[in-house]
């Protein structure tokens, strides 16, 4: 099936729900790009490269993207987001993997940052102050 063109509108419904998860993710000091791919990727929708030292996240969207609906489509930008929390771990094993060394001091520390903005979210959604970003969540599927 032939993807549709994404509309500004639709582009900037992306950066609104992703601006507004930023501070749930504690991206809210890194530079947020976005890529509007015009081909498919495998099997994906949207894809994310998470940059921690520089604190930049790139999010690209693909064609395939645009044919779910939009309740699919946040959950799709909500899971790119999650990688920001799973990236640290998935360093370590992939040095591992490619023979590069990495101390018990490296593990620890990729697992600490990892639980630590595990328990911000916790944190926040438990307290409830985590209105704002739900607003920015549900109003993505409204029209």
């Amino acid at each position: 099936m032939k993807a549709k063109n994404p509309t500004k509108k639709d582009k900037d419904r992306v950066k609104e729900l992703v601006w507004g998860l930023d501070g749930l993710f504690n991206t809210i000091n890194y530079d947020l790009g976005f890529i509007w791919a015009t081909e498919d990727f495998k099997e994906c929708a949207a894809s994310v490269d998470v940059d921690e030292p520089y604190q930049r996240l790139v999010i690209t969207i693909y064609p395939s993207f645009w044919n779910h609906d939009r309740d699919n489509q946040r959950k799709f930008i909500l899971h790119e987001m999650c990688h920001v929390l799973t990236d640290p771990m998935n360093s370590v094993i992939k040095n591992l993997q490619n023979g590069i060394l990495e101390t018990d001091h490296h593990r620890s520390n990729a697992v600490e940052r990892s639980t630590s903005y595990l328990t911000e979210i916790l944190d926040a959604f438990l307290l409830g102050s985590y209105k704002k970003k739900k607003q920015a969540y549900a109003k993505y599927i409204k029209k």
